[in-house]
Order: structure tokens, then sequence, then C-alpha cells
């Protein structure tokens, strides 16, 4: 009994020591120390990553994983371990290079290097590095012997072979004049052979295939400037395999600089083209002017800006036969490459794809071409949802798409030509049905599908599971994960979704670890499955965490990493109330804490709670309670809403602290003693302002049923999309006493009729987030009923708009004419707009100015403190 009264006793006392702790500030955001990329050795056995501690810049920990041995440098620019696990190099300073033996204090420096390089060679220790006082001056270092090489003369190297050659492009005097030559040095051999020399030329452009070198010349011949050349093991010198004049090279084409790339076999070589134009202008007397055709792939604007940015046509050039083939034409481009076939199609740049659902000219096709043969077979004619894509198998024997009418994978064979489907077996949906768009897209893009060893099998994600596919379609689909996904609400992917190899190779094992997400609860870690067999998978580890690799609201990409040579993994991992660290674990079940970065513990930080409600149509919904680490259940506290579709995995995500540039920045306002409540937006098709209506005003009034909320003190605020839904929401509702829109819609018969981003407006409203479905032809009420400036006269709520000039997103002319309807109805409304700042707000400056405005807005109007001086005048 005495023991539960002191315990009672010191709640108070506790709450007074979180109640000492400071809000976020600015300073605290301009010095706040993060985590950042980070390494592991081959062996397992030590680790380096980055901390950036701002404004003192980055420093460099590197550490081993069994015992206390550990060193910190700042000013660090780049680091690299060595392939024995023996050695980090680094540079220090400007012009320092520092070799740094593992597990002890020993040093090497070397002074005057400009940069450095560690060939990726296993078998030997080598370190490249320039010198900075002689450009052309380079130096191979072999740790393992101490021996160095110099080679001066050199304007630039490149290492290829797997690390074990280096071509040399240098500039060196014969016979008393200056020639140009490319040696190749044998790194392993020690051996040095001078592969091209020309007193007048010069080669540029290189590139390694498994085992030959291709690279250009610059002939300075105005019939034919670059060729293309190419040498082997066995070749006595380079040979030309390419130039203008090489057979099957069309007329009018020139090959340009850059753009030289192996074929995968080794086989070819792709180059880029030019046209040669000998059209004259017309003078000055031309009249300049446009023709806008309704027969254009492409609104003119975005042939403009194609026309700029757009890359060359491109050519392949057969090293055995030299003969030059053109690929591609400036409309095209190529979706996947293997062996000698390439799936080539439009190249539908960066806006053709939102005219595809209703312009032909603009639809997707395919065609599989044989760059030996020069064979070109039809695939697909105008596509309708090119953004699932295509795959074509690591051997070149498949062709595999999916069909979005016929809901089914097919598989072609590039041999026999034969088009079979291959999943009809499978009673699953391969659309993803979390975004419910009228246009449906997949649950996972074909152009990272993962094949087995000799193209055996493709492996398919649904929303849950991973899928067996044979593309033969003669073995029955297997799902892998057997169903365990579907059933608990789990989603699984692979672990190594970011590695750029699309064959999952197993060796003696079948085993392979996946990541996964709880949909329920929003728990993530490990799992471990057997691809050779269809069961359930083994649990390894989950919990309230997110591990590295995140691509919602907010964005980390530092996905697990694995020691070549050992199962180890360096894994960074965050939660809601935890900043990311560093962790090292052999099983990914069990981690042990490499990093100690622990910010958030010196503020009133926060908290997260997933909570649910039934909205206004009878469904239920989630979203994410944020409330300051100081919370007391006694005191009521205003509440802010932000919202963006479905967020509420976002749950054990570690929200930096920073200044708002669209969105609120949610840790500094929890710290501030606000409530921030994140909900879901579950659409329904040709309502998208209704649907935001139904789940953000439900979810404040179940919110305003709890003792510790001031009901009339919520406020809402959204960036773009969120925008939009704010609009929406304060011309339906008086419910909030403030509300912010970021950059949003607020007219879409404009909106849809304006060339923001090409046609994105129109295929926005129609097919994806607008969710209307429809045009305004054939659906004018509802346009006209997600339109918010035609209700302006209902807004009752004291609304603070930002939008910039530069949105190339949303035209900044959606602000103005909702501003300007509200101006003239006379409600209260105030528009933020910052010059050089485009959909969000740019630098840090107007970043800091927009998010104290925003907060002295909100603490007006939901804490009745005194009124700034901007929203007085």
């Amino acid at each position: 009994m005495k023991h539960c009264i002191l315990l009672f006793s010191l709640v108070p006392l506790f709450r007074v020591l979180l109640a000492q702790k400071p809000a976020i500030d600015t300073t605290a955001i301009n010095n706040w120390p993060n985590v950042g990329r980070g390494a592991i050795t081959d062996n397992g056995r030590f680790v380096f990553y980055y901390i950036d501690k701002a404004p003192e810049g980055e420093s460099l920990v590197v550490k081993s994983n069994y015992g206390k041995w550990e060193m910190t440098f700042s000013g660090i620019s780049r680091a690299a371990f060595t392939h024995d696990s023996r050695y980090l190099i680094f540079k220090t300073g400007e012009k320092e290079l520092d070799i740094l033996s593992l597990g002890a204090e020993k040093i090497e420096r070397i002074p005057d290097v400009d940069n450095f390089q560690v060939p990726d060679i296993k078998t030997i220790n080598f370190v490249l590095y320039r010198s900075a006082s002689s450009d052309q001056e380079i130096i191979i270092y072999n740790l393992s012997t101490g021996r160095r090489l110099f080679c001066s003369g050199v304007k630039d190297y490149l290492c290829g072979f797997g690390g074990k050659a280096l071509l040399v492009n240098e500039n060196r005097g014969e016979n008393g004049r200056s020639v140009n030559c490319l040696r190749l040095l044998n790194l392993e051999e020690d051996s040095a052979k001078t592969i091209w020399k020309s007193p007048n030329k010069r080669a540029m452009a290189f590139v390694f295939s498994n085992k030959g070198v291709g690279f250009l010349v610059d002939s300075k011949d105005s019939q034919s400037r670059y060729q293309v050349w190419y040498y082997e093991s066995g070749f006595d010198t380079a040979v030309m395999v390419g130039d203008n004049r090489s057979f099957g090279l069309q007329e009018g084409y020139d090959i340009s600089s850059g753009g030289l790339k192996f074929s995968d076999d080794g086989q070819s070589i792709f180059v880029n083209l030019k046209r040669v134009s000998n059209v004259e202008g017309a003078g000055d007397r031309a009249i300049h002017m446009q023709v806008w055709s309704y027969k254009d792939p492409k609104i003119k604007p975005v042939q403009e800006e194609e026309a700029v940015n757009n890359s060359a046509c491109i050519a392949v050039v057969n090293i055995r036969k030299r003969v030059v083939q053109m690929v591609l034409q400036n409309d095209e481009r190529i979706f996947a490459l293997s062996g000698p076939w390439a799936i080539i199609g439009k190249d539908l740049g960066r806006y053709g794809v939102f005219e595809s659902g209703w312009n032909s000219a603009a639809q997707q096709s395919y065609r599989l071409v044989n760059l030996e043969t020069r064979v070109s077979k039809e695939l697909r004619h105008h596509v309708r949802n090119p953004t699932g894509g295509i795959s074509l198998s690591p051997n070149g024997r498949w062709v595999v798409y999916y069909d979005v009418d016929k809901h089914n994978y097919f598989s072609y064979n590039v041999v026999t030509g034969k088009l079979k489907g291959i999943t009809s077996g499978c009673h699953t949906i391969w659309i993803d049905y979390i975004k419910h768009y009228p246009e449906p897209s997949l649950a996972f893009s074909l152009s990272s599908a993962k094949w087995l060893e000799n193209d055996r099998a493709v492996l398919i994600y649904d929303n849950y599971d991973i899928w067996k596919i044979d593309p033969e379609g003669i073995k029955a689909p297997v799902n892998i994960t057997n169903g365990y996904g579907k059933r608990n609400h789990i989603r699984f992917s692979f672990l190594n979704d970011g590695d750029p190899s699309r064959v999952v190779n197993f060796g003696n094992s079948s085993a392979s670890y996946v990541r996964a997400i709880n949909l329920e609860n929003k728990d993530r870690g490990f799992f471990k499955i057997d691809i050779r067999h269809c069961g359930d998978p083994q649990l390894l580890s989950m919990g309230p965490y997110v591990y590295g690799e995140w691509e919602g609201h907010f964005y980390y990409n530092y996905p697990p990493i694995k020691a070549a040579n050992a199962n180890c993994f360096l894994v960074m991992r965050m939660s809601s109330t935890e900043a990311p660290n560093y962790f090292v674990s052999t099983d990914l079940k069990l981690f042990s804490r490499v990093s100690n970065i622990a910010p958030q513990r010196k503020y009133n930080w926060l908290t997260t709670t997933l909570l649910r409600w039934r909205t206004f149509n009878g469904t239920y919904c989630s979203g994410i309670l944020y409330k300051p680490e100081d919370f007391d259940i006694r005191k009521k506290y205003p509440v802010i809403f932000d919202y963006y579709e479905d967020r509420s995995d976002e749950l054990n995500l570690f929200v930096r602290p920073g200044t708002s540039t669209g969105s609120i920045n949610i840790p500094w306002f929890v710290s501030k003693g606000y409530l921030v409540f994140v909900p879901d937006i579950h659409y329904s098709i040709g309502h998208p302002g209704e649907s935001a209506y139904n789940c953000v005003v439900s979810a404040a009034l179940f919110l305003s049923r709890k003792a510790y909320v001031d009901s009339r003190r919520l406020g809402i605020q959204g960036h773009s999309f969120g925008g939009f839904e704010t609009n929406y929401i304060v011309t339906h509702t008086g419910i909030f006493a403030a509300a912010c829109s970021a950059a949003g819609f607020c007219d879409l018969i404009s909106f849809y009729g304006s060339i923001a981003r090409g046609s994105y407006p129109m295929f926005w409203a129609e097919s994806i987030q607008g969710r209307l479905g429809v045009t305004p032809w054939n659906g004018e009420q509802l346009y006209l009923e997600n339109s918010p400036v035609l209700k302006a006269s209902a807004v009752t709520t004291p609304l603070l708009l930002m939008h910039n000039k530069g949105d190339n997103i949303v035209p900044f002319a959606q602000a103005v004419e909702f501003f300007t309807a509200l101006r003239r109805l006379g409600k209260t409304a105030w528009l933020l707009q910052y010059d050089g700042s485009d959909h969000f707000v740019e630098g840090r400056d107007q970043s800091l100015d927009y998010t104290l405005k925003m907060t002295q807005f909100f603490n007006h109007y939901l804490r009745d403190m005194q009124i700034p001086n901007w929203m007085k005048n």
C-alpha cells in the first residue's frame, strides 16, 4: 500500500519534468542531427554511417560490430570499405586521403589528393586516386604490397571487368610529338597494353562489357565526326566498328557524342544519333506562330518542352558485322532489354500518359526487336493502361504483361510467337484496391518483376502475397506465401527490391527474406519464405517500426544492407517516438544497436495512437492521433486535422521536425500543445469532395466527444489535393474555427481546361486522383459539385490560402479565383504567394516565413492569441 501511495505521489512530478521540455523551435530545426547513409564490410564486422549535424555538416562514424572500437571523423566527403574488410578509405579536408586500418587507430594519410576510387575487385586491395596538384596524374596504390604505379598525362579513366582492369586515357609524348592513347591496365597481373593511339584524334565516352571495351573517337572529320571503336582480349589493338558511313545507317543521321552502352550479351553497342539538318532559316521576316492541331499526339507546349530536353535517336552497332541499325526514333524508347531482344514502345514523355485514355495517338504500343537480325514483331497495340509496364525475361525468352480488360497476365514466347494467359487460375486481384481510381492500376509495376534462374518463373505480387508464375503456362500458378498475407492482412515484398538484378538466385538454398507490413495495426518486419514450396512464411520479427524504406507522404530510402560474405545486415530502424538509428542483425530477429541519435528526447516530442471510427456512410475509417509527450488528459486541446488520401501507414514513421513547405510539420505543432489528427480518406468514384467531407468531418465529430478535445477549437489544413479537400470542406460545414489551404484546386471546370503539365488536369479529373471517371460533358453535375468556388458564399471559416505563381502542377489562377470570390463576398481570407517557389514553398527563409504565419494564424483562431500585424492589414 505504501508503494502505491508513493507511485501516485510521483505522477505529478513526472508531469512537471515532462512539461519542462521546450517546444521545437527554429534553433532545434536548424541543429537537428540525423543519421544518413551507412555501409557494412563484406565480412560483416565493421560498419560506418554519417551523422548530419546541421549547420556543422556531416561527421562519419566507423565502429566494430563485435567490440567497443569506434572512431569519428568530421568533414568527410566520401568513404568506402575495401573488399578484404581491412581498411576504410576516405577524404578529409580538401586534399587529403586517409586509409584507416579497421580495428586499430593506424591511419595512413596521403596528401595532395583530388578524388579517389576503390575498384570493385575481390582479390586485390587497390585504391585509385588523382593528384590535386596535377589533374592529369593518377596513382594506383596496391594496399597489399604497398606498391604505387604513377600514370601521368591522364585525362580520365574507368574501371572495368569487375574492377580487374583500368582503362586510362592519356596524352603522351612520342618522337617529339603529342599523342592521345588508351592503355588497358590489368590490375591483377600488373601489366598494361596500349589499345589505341592517335596524334590528332581524341577518345571519349568509354564503356565496359563483361569482355570488351567500347569508346567513341572524335575524328574531326566533317563527313564522319564520331566513330565507334571496340577492343577485347586477343585483339592487337582496338578496331573501328561503326561510323555514319556504315551499312544500315539511314541517310540524314550521324553518330553523336555520349549515350554509349553495351547490350546485355555484349555483342552490340548502343549509340546516340542526331539529325543532320540542311534547312536554312527564313530570316527576320518569317512569321512566328504555331498551329495547334487536334491530331497532335501531345499538346504543343509539351512538344516544345520535350524538344528541348529530348535525347537523340538511338542506333545499335553490331560489333561482329559492323552494321549500324537505327533502333529508336525520337518518339520511342526502350522499355526492356535482354540479350539480343529489345522491347520498344512510344516515348510518351513526362506527360504523354495523361492522354492515353482517350487519344489514340498517345496510346502505348510495343514491338519486339532482335538487335542482331533486325526482325521486328508487333506485340500490343493501343494499351489503355501503360502504367503497369511490361517485362522481358533476363534471358530474353519471354515477354510478360498485364491485360487490364481481361484481368490476366499474359506471356509471349519470343521464339514461337505464341501468346498465352498465365494467371487465369489465380483467385486473386492484381489491381491496387486501396487507391480506388477509375483507371485501374496494378498492385506493383512489372518493371521491377523478379525472375528465377533460366527464366523458369516470374514472381509477381498481388495486394498481399507473392506468386510464382510459369511463363509457359503449363504449371499452375503457386502462391508461395500460401495466402498468409491475405489471411492476416499482411503485404509482402522482397527485401532486395532495390537490387538492380532482376534474377533471384538462391544457390543451394531456396530461402529468401521478405519485408512485411500489417495493414491493420501498421506493424512492420521480416519473414522468411521458401521459393520452391508453398507454405506459410516463417515470422522473423514484427513490431511498431519502419525499417529504412519509405515512399509515402514523407521519404526515407535506406533499405537494409547485407554483408557480401556474411549473414549480417545493417538495418535502419525508427518509430514515431524513436529517431532513425542503425542496428545490425544476423537473423532479422534480434537487432543490436549501432548508433544512438535521439534529439527528440530534448524536446516536448509526440506519441501516436491509431484510432478507428464510423463515418457518415456507415463504413469504418482509421487515422493517427498525434499527442504531445506532456499530454494531460485533464486538459482540453485544440486539434488540427491534416490529410492527404490514406496515411495511416505513417503510424510508426519518425517525422523529422522542420519548416512547412506545403502541409503542416506535425512535430512543430504538436510540441506547441496542439493535437494533430491524420485521417484516412476513403473515396467513392465521382465524389472526391464528399468523400473527404465524409471522413474528415466525421472524424472531427468523433474526436469532439473526447474529454481532452476542445470542440470549439478545431482547425484543418491540406496541401495540393489536400488543399482542394480543405476548400471543399469549408464550403460545406462551419464546424472548424480555422482552415489553411495550400496549392489546392477550387474550380474543376477551369482546371480541367488548363494545360498544367500537358493534359494532366484532364487525366487527374477523369482517371486518377480526382476520381470523377467522366468528362465535364458526360458528368457536368459532378464537376459543379466538386468546384468549391461555386459554394464560396457558404464559407464561414477564416481561411488562409497559400499558392505560388510558379506552381506547375496546380495553376496559381486556382487560388486567385477562390480568393477573389471570397473577397467579393466579404469572407475572412488571406492569400500568401512566394516569389521563386512552385508547388511547394522553396528555401529556408520562405518556408520559415510560411511556417510562422501559419502558426500565428492557427494560434489566433484556435487559442485566442494576439492577431499578428500581417492579418490586420
